[in-house]
């Protein structure tokens, strides 16, 4: 597998009014999908998951973990060479996801940050 983009993660992004860390905005690629829209991107605009009321932030995070964790590869010939996840740690998880014919890998970031819930 070839490694993981080194512009993914929570970072400090330029041109952005947030005083936290964010996740890379998608600009013109036509295969990116957000729940943050960009002058690019509106289209393939997500809506954002809402974490359950009452459930404490490590509770979330667990209940993500087991989530991305008994994902099974394959589905509809979609990343049948299987997923790793390549980063867990503060809220932070990177997935890779690679097709069985050609080894595209697709990186899925998810995100909860320390002011959610």
């Amino acid at each position: 597998r070839r490694p993981a983009p080194t512009d993914l993660g929570l970072k400090m992004r330029d041109g952005s009014d947030s005083e936290e860390p964010e996740l890379k905005l998608c600009g013109a690629a036509p295969n990116c999908f957000s729940t943050t829209p960009d002058d690019f991107s509106t289209e393939r605009m997500i809506p954002p998951w809402t974490a359950p009321k009452g459930k404490a932030r490590d509770e979330l995070l667990r209940d993500v973990a087991d989530v991305v964790d008994a994902y099974p590869p394959g589905q509809n010939g979609v990343d049948g060479a299987g997923f790793e996840v390549a980063t867990r740690k503060d809220g932070y998880t990177l997935v890779r996801y690679e097709s069985l014919k050609n080894g595209y890998i697709d990186d899925l970031e998810l995100a909860l940050t320390a002011s959610e819930p």
